[in-house]
């Protein structure tokens, strides 16, 4: 039984059919801001509630239950209870939509709501429970940044909708500009010990006041000091990825105030990666270092990856370079990129909601001409490059984990199921099955328990004592 390389058999896709009445419950570290437009009520508390992020935050604390539009808060227009029958608008290409889309935001359940299928819909009540939010812009119609937003009361057939009393087309329901998202940075710690590693977040203002509640896409665990990411949290909400947004990607990466002493996008250049190798190892051995022919040079490696966020403005929120680590492009469009794809995929077809930890770990070194090790950076003693990255990968219902982990050193020779292992092997007996897993040069690839990753790295986040995630998306 074997799995293709990058994407999963396309005909196991359910495309959400049987997946829409599913529980739809917080992801880790307080990502439950995000709800699908379907869903069944069912309260399933969280199976790990990190100190890193509750100090200070306490709605961080709290159960995140669904209830989203679905078969329990958006019911057809013949309920018995007029006051929350919906309706629903189709995102799709073929749908007229507002130049910029705002998010949509239910006060009651304290989250963004997302479409459905691949029109797209998104399900909608008749209450004041839904703003419209327009991050680092306004409402075009109301001159604001967020207006209450619903449905006619009865609803309209000509895709008419009530914004702050208002009835418009959903045409009209447009944002200035492209919604922006903020960074907010805390003194929360994480990370080892011994590092300076704080929390931030990647979020999205909710609120026309100065006070504005901000919910987070993506927590980071930075380390300022050494201009290093130590790992990254998000959520990827399975049901919901079939109605993603598909557009070009960003060309580019932000800074966001982090490299003061140093510019990532200059050493991320590929004529700084050459000069900063021969520098370290001597210009021999340094020069031999990158091939870019063969995918030999240090990528941008997304940690939380554009693709697993459905709005084309989430998947741009994620181009920070605190969201990335130095990695090998073969192994960046090798091994990682198919882990991606299988995780999306398991997703997807289990209509799970899944917490996702993206992380670093060691430190790669090289031997230069005098035989002793050197670590390697990209900047003076700045962005060190990772021996290896890691994902954890949380299904809180099933209650089950897996960790992917990944050499990061197409260079390295020797028996790497003895050099490279820092915990036993999992992946035959939880059936995730990759093409080129022990292909170095794709990025040497394995898969671990949670318990024996956390063993080995003890500021793994903590998620409790999960069972084995089992890939479900086998064929024979």
């Amino acid at each position: 039984m074997l799995l293709a390389q990058v994407l999963l058999p396309r005909f196991l896709v359910l495309e959400g059919l049987l997946f829409v009445h599913l529980v739809r419950n917080a992801g880790a570290y307080g990502h439950s801001w995000f709800l699908s437009a379907s869903g069944k009520d069912k309260s399933v508390a969280l199976g790990h509630r990190p100190r890193l992020l509750l100090e200070g935050l306490a709605f961080l604390d709290l159960v995140r239950n669904a209830g989203a539009c679905g078969s329990s808060w958006f019911r057809s227009s013949s309920s018995k209870d007029k006051n929350i029958a919906g309706c629903s608008v189709a995102l799709s290409d073929d749908d007229p939509s507002p130049d910029h889309l705002p998010l949509f935001y239910s006060a009651s359940q304290g989250a963004f709501l997302l479409p459905v299928g691949v029109e797209r819909k998104l399900h909608l009540t008749r209450t004041n429970d839904v703003t419209v939010e327009c991050p680092g812009a306004r409402v075009l119609s109301t001159g604001v940044r967020s207006s209450t937003f619903g449905c006619l009361d009865p609803p309209s057939s000509h895709n008419l909708f009530n914004l702050s009393g208002d009835k418009v087309s959903f045409t009209d329901v447009s944002c200035s500009r492209s919604i922006r998202e903020t960074v907010v940075t805390t003194k929360l710690p994480c990370g080892p010990a011994d590092a300076s590693g704080r929390i931030s977040h990647i979020s999205w203002a909710v609120g026309n006041t100065g006070s504005k509640l901000k919910l987070p896409q993506v927590t980071v665990c930075h380390d300022e000091p050494a201009a290093h990411t130590h790992y990254v949290n998000h959520t990827i909400y399975g049901p919901n990825l079939v109605a993603a947004q598909d557009g070009p990607r960003l060309s580019y990466f932000k800074e966001g105030g982090f490299f003061d002493t140093v510019s990532a996008e200059r050493m991320y250049r590929q004529s700084s990666q050459e000069a900063n190798f021969k520098a370290l190892l001597g210009d021999e051995i340094g020069g031999q270092m990158l091939d870019p022919a063969q995918s030999y040079y240090l990528a941008r490696g997304h940690l939380a990856p554009d693709a697993d966020f459905v709005w084309k403005e989430w998947q741009d929120a994620t181009y920070y370079f605190i969201n990335v680590a130095p990695q090998w492009q073969s192994f960046n469009n090798g091994n990682w990129k198919a882990v991606e794809a299988a995780v999306r995929e398991y997703a997807k077809n289990s209509g799970a909601d899944l917490a996702v930890y993206t992380g670093t770990l060691g430190q790669l070194a090289y031997e230069n001409g005098q035989g002793r090790n050197v670590k390697i950076f990209l900047g003076s003693g700045l962005l060190p490059v990772p021996e290896f990255l890691w994902k954890l990968v949380h299904n809180p219902v099933l209650d089950q984990a897996i960790v992917f982990v990944g050499l990061n050193d197409p260079h390295r020779q020797g028996d790497l199921n003895i050099e490279a292992s820092i915990c036993p092997d999992k992946c035959a007996q939880a059936e995730w099955f990759f093409l080129y897993q022990s292909d170095v040069t794709r990025g040497f690839l394995y898969c671990c328990s949670y318990q024996d990753f956390r063993g080995v790295i003890d500021w793994t986040p903590d998620i409790g004592d999960p069972g084995l995630l089992q890939n479900i998306l086998t064929v024979d």
